[in-house]
């Protein structure tokens, strides 16, 4: 018997910068892989377990223990004076610039941060 698994639903999460939505398909994407192989053999059974890519995603900044990682940071940035969040995009649809500068993010909805605007992107 073969088994095939893909995380499409953490990519469709990445596309749209909703860290939070890509995390938790990612974890649904553990508990399938998982229950397949509570209910398959490793004697008679083929588990193809795939994604299509990654993204650049990463965990960082200067936030207190604690504190959310899909929030704002309780700081402000000693760059430009404005919030921050712990997850950060490499690029994405997130990066927008304001009057010559990052938008505040706490004054608007925002979808998490990005470090590098890609043309179409925005």
């Amino acid at each position: 018997m073969d088994i095939y698994l893909t995380g499409g639903r953490i990519d469709h999460g990445h596309h749209e910068g909703k860290a939070k939505q890509a995390l938790h398909e990612a974890v649904e994407m553990d508990r399938a892989i998982g229950r397949a192989g509570l209910l398959t053999s490793t004697h008679d059974t083929l588990s193809v377990v795939t994604a299509d890519h990654s993204h650049v995603f990463s965990f960082g900044g200067y936030t207190h223990r604690g504190n959310t990682i899909f929030g704002l940071s309780p700081m402000l940035s000693d760059v430009d004076q404005k919030p921050f969040t712990a997850i950060l995009y490499g690029n994405g649809p997130g990066y927008k610039i304001v009057n010559g500068g990052r938008e505040n993010i706490s004054t608007t909805k925002y979808a998490l941060w990005i470090a590098l605007c890609m043309n179409g992107a925005i």
